[in-house]
């Protein structure tokens, strides 16, 4: 692959955004009353 390290860097943090939604959505579709919303996955990160 040819990425930069900051291509890199934020490929890394979109995915960990989009896993913490993703968690957020299965536990709350499961029953559960999580204590806050997780940030917005596709929030602009510069």
């Amino acid at each position: 692959m040819n990425l930069t390290m900051f291509q890199l860097y934020d490929l890394i943090e979109r995915y960990s955004l989009y896993i913490n939604w993703d968690i957020d959505i299965r536990s709350r579709l499961a029953g559960g009353k999580p204590d806050k919303s997780p940030d917005n996955w596709m929030k602009n990160l510069h």
